[in-house]
C-alpha cells in the first residue's frame, strides 16, 4: 500500500460504526478483513491481549468487519509487526501480514488528520 494515499481513499480501508464522523475514544471501527485475513491472523499471529484474540476468533464469518477500538488495532498492529519480523524465511506470509499492517497504519493516520 502507497504512503501517499489521500485522506479519502484512506477512509475507504475503514467503516465508521456511526457514519462518516471519526469515533470517539472507546467507540470502534469496523475493521475490514477477509475470512482468510482472519484466519491467517489467527494462526500466524501470536498475541498477548486474549479479548483481541477472541473477536478475531468469534468473528462472524459472513461479515466484512471486526469492530475493534483504536488501543485495540494497535495491539494487533504490534503484533503483526513483531511476527513480520519472525517471517523473514517465509516471504509469502510476510507479505500478506504487511498488508494487513500496513492497513492499520492508514487508518491511524485517518484519526490523526481527523483529530
Amino acid at each position: 500500500m502507497s504512503a501517499g494515499r489521500s485522506g479519502q481513499q484512506r477512509r475507504s480501508l475503514i467503516h465508521f460504526r456511526h457514519g462518516e464522523d471519526p469515533p470517539q475514544p472507546g467507540q470502534t471501527v469496523g475493521f475490514k478483513l477477509t475470512s482468510v485475513e482472519r484466519e491467517l491472523l489467527v494462526q500466524s499471529v501470536p498475541c498477548p491481549d486474549a479479548a483481541l484474540e477472541d473477536k478475531l476468533k468469534n468473528a462472524d464469518p459472513g461479515a466484512s468487519n471486526v469492530n475493534l477500538t483504536l488501543p485495540e488495532l494497535r495491539g494487533l498492529a504490534t503484533c503483526i509487526q513483531a511476527q513480520i519480523k519472525k517471517t523473514q524465511r517465509d516471504r509469502k506470509l510476510g507479505v500478506k501480514l504487511n498488508r494487513i499492517w500496513q492497513r492499520i497504519v492508514d487508518i491511524e493516520k485517518v484519526f490523526e488528520e481527523a483529530h
